[in-house]
């Protein structure tokens, strides 16, 4: 927009985070800012001592027009980390000119009641726009940490989730929560909080694995961290599609030989009812396992505890497992040790 003097930008992705824009003085500049739900590539320098690691924006003049002043104002909300501003420019906006020059601060004013509200530069912009985002400036308001890489890896049977810290301040830990892609219906992973490392300068990594995954299914993930005085930031959210096999497979259980317990993975590239059983040498029927019970295609595992079908110990030896789904039938040999 044709934007000297003040004017808003009615921006927003995940949440509403518009731009606000003062004093513009220049030769009939058009602006254009967005807003990305990343956090900034470029470093910092001081006088900031922490940068968002949620949210930037970037602003630029899009046609032949020239600004020479003005002031931005930046919106943050719950999800951005700003948890008080007690003392004047706790919280300051910080710009870098170009794609790799550091964060630079242009001081702030802000005014709203923590955790929302809006800080303007108290600097002007000078005769540049760029990339913009939430600094701090004190140690009275930590803002969220610094997140390097949250990543995914899908197999059939679990979803494993790495993510790295470049550094922490104030730091808890971690939640990991979980939804369908197609709905925003938010479930809590870990039992417990996952442990951070409070405050710390260098790189740290953590996982978490989740087994109780559908093949075929697309799921959401959403890193929360939580800072020591409780509050709770959203740091990034991916997604992630888990594969489905493209055959069947019956693996060699496992451990063989065994005792007491071993376990039979099998795979479907489909939806099938599935009889698994164990029989002695003799061709006697020991145990079903799975008297046709309907499977999702995928990856599973059914186990045996050596005991036949009234319940009773078997004796040692060599037993069969005799699988089959649909069409597709296959025999294994397993040996029960004392």
């Amino acid at each position: 927009m044709n934007a000297t003097g003040n004017e808003t930008f009615p921006i927003g992705k995940s949440s509403y985070r518009p731009v606000t824009t003062s004093s513009i003085a220049g030769s009939s500049p058009t602006i254009q800012f967005e807003v990305f739900d990343t956090a900034p590539a470029n470093s910092y320098s001081g006088p900031l001592i922490n940068i968002s690691s949620v949210r930037h924006w970037v602003g630029s003049i899009i046609n032949a027009g020239s600004i020479s002043s003005g002031y931005v104002g930046l919106t943050y909300g719950s999800d951005d980390g700003v948890v008080e501003f007690d003392e004047l420019g706790d919280v300051a906006v910080a710009r870098a000119v170009g794609s790799s020059g550091p964060y630079v601060t242009l001081g702030g004013q802000e005014t709203g009641t923590a955790p929302g509200g809006t800080v303007t530069s108290s600097s002007s912009v000078g005769s540049s726009l760029g990339y913009f985002t939430l600094g701090c400036v004190t140690g009275d308001n930590p803002l969220p940490v610094k997140l390097a890489a949250f990543e995914t890896q899908a197999d059939f049977s679990k979803i494993e989730l790495t993510w790295t810290t470049a550094s922490e301040n104030n730091n808890l830990g971690f939640n990991v929560y979980r939804t369908i892609a197609d709905e925003n219906s938010w479930n809590k992973l870990n039992e417990s909080l996952i442990n951070g490392q409070g405050t710390a300068s260098y790189a740290s990594d953590y996982s978490f694995v989740d087994s109780k995954i559908t093949a075929g299914e697309t799921y959401r993930y959403k890193l929360e961290s939580v800072s020591v005085n409780g509050l709770a930031v959203e740091e990034k959210i991916v997604e992630v599609s888990v594969p489905i096999p493209d055959q069947y497979v019956l693996f060699n259980n496992y451990p063989n030989p065994f005792n007491p317990t071993t376990h039979i993975k099998f795979q479907l590239p489909e939806a099938r009812q599935v009889r698994l059983a164990i029989y002695d040498l003799n061709g006697s029927l020991v145990k079903n396992l799975t008297n046709n019970q309907l499977y999702p295609g995928g990856e599973h595992i059914v186990s045996w505890n050596a005991t036949d079908n009234a319940g009773n110990r078997v004796a040692s030896g060599i037993y069969l497992y005799h699988f089959q789904a649909g069409k597709f039938v296959k025999t294994g040999k397993m040996i029960l040790v004392k």
